[in-house]
């Protein structure tokens, strides 16, 4: 119950019993839209505000999260990818990453942390309650194993690797000892040959 985060636009009678009913959750505060008719302005029930949008621009980053859904193509700017998000997610919706080279849009239901900073073809919009973007994803650690393995799948299917391994240009590499000949005869895959 602690993950549920999500405006209900209930409206109760006076009689129902909402004590705890929200304790622990991150809507608590506002009893996850549940509201009680006498509590509700002249005592009726209106909605509760639809939560509103924040527009961060370009070059600040790629929100990453663990939903990270493209829900699109060729969308034509970050407000209509917003847009779409939202009538897909509601209020699980945090952020998007909209691309201008090829519309791409992205759907995040969290913004733990920050790709593709300075990309000033990215484009992001995030819940209005972000104050702060977080800071730089950390790339994935790697051992003299693991990127052998990871070099391997890069060479094989980048797109691929980079859902396991994150860009290969992220890639966290203080803790291996042995590169020899790790990329000794992969000339076919250098990006932009």
């Amino acid at each position: 119950a602690s993950a549920f985060d999500q405006d209900l636009g209930w409206c109760v009678d006076d009689d129902v019993e909402l004590g705890n009913a929200f304790s622990g959750t991150p809507c608590a505060s506002t009893s996850c839209g549940v509201v009680q008719k006498a509590l509700s302005p002249a005592g009726t029930c209106a909605p509760t505000p639809a939560p509103t949008s924040k527009y961060w621009g370009n070059g600040n980053g790629w929100c990453m999260s663990g939903l990270d859904e493209e829900i699109g193509r060729g969308v034509s700017d970050a407000n209509a990818c917003w847009t779409m998000c939202e009538d897909e997610y509601g209020s699980g919706l945090v952020a998007i990453d909209w691309s201008a080279a090829d519309g791409e849009c992205y759907c995040q239901n969290d913004c733990q942390c920050m790709e593709d900073l300075q990309d000033a073809g990215t484009y992001l919009v995030t819940r209005d309650y972000i104050a702060a973007l977080p800071d730089k994803c950390p790339g994935y650690a790697m051992t003299d194993d693991t990127i052998r393995t990871a070099v391997a799948a890069w060479t094989s299917d980048a797109t691929a690797a980079m859902d396991t391994y994150g860009h290969i240009s992220t890639w966290e590499t203080e803790g291996v000892t042995d590169m020899s000949r790790l990329f000794c005869v992969r000339q076919d895959w250098m990006e932009g040959d």
